[in-house]
């Protein structure tokens, strides 16, 4: 069975950082076909600026689209998860589609619809991360992290397992010592 990763990094995610993240989820998972695209530069991190700044989303719905992959799960973390469900919605099809929100913008309610549409946020001994969904239709998963219970650990928990308070863990420092979560590959 071929599985397909389509992953979009969150608010100022660089190449390098996409680069530490795939690395990691191949050295963990090497049967994955892996796809990460950074944040767009300069680029706010509004849902429609997120968008907006994706200048490849025409290509990785083509891609998709056209992908013999048996799986494919379109993944977003932070503002990433804008450009995620832009890509998702751009779709012919959802048949062999998993959409996976990482304490993110939360897809619609069509894709909310679909029982295999993942929406993702992170508690830490009573701390909830800052994208943490409510109800999202029966849709919410809950990541317990460790370690982090300040906003920035805590809101990368979900991409890098090595986020922690103890390394100050930021919106620079996220992908750093990257092991991949992997908590929506279920």
């Amino acid at each position: 069975m071929r599985i397909e990763v389509h992953y979009f990094g969150g608010f100022q995610a660089s190449w390098d950082d996409m680069l530490n993240w795939a690395v990691s989820v191949k050295y963990q998972v090497p049967r994955l076909d892996v796809n990460a695209y950074p944040y767009p530069e300069k680029t706010g991190y509004e849902k429609a600026e997120a968008v907006a700044g994706f200048k490849d989303l025409n290509k990785v719905i083509a891609d998709i689209d056209t992908s013999s992959a048996n799986r494919i799960y379109i993944v977003g973390h932070s503002s990433g998860c804008a450009i995620a469900n832009a890509a998702d919605k751009g779709l012919k099809s959802h048949s062999k589609i998993v959409l996976a929100t990482l304490d993110g913008f939360h897809p619609d309610d069509d894709q909310l619809s679909r029982t295999n549409t993942q929406v993702w946020g992170a508690e830490c001994a009573g701390q909830t991360s800052r994208g943490y969904p409510g109800f999202s239709k029966g849709r919410r998963h809950v990541f317990k992290a460790t370690g982090c219970k300040t906003e920035w650990p805590l809101h990368f928990s979900l991409v890098n397992l090595n986020a922690s308070d103890a390394k100050k863990t930021s919106i620079k420092t996220g992908y750093a010592d990257c092991k991949a979560n992997l908590c929506w590959l279920i």
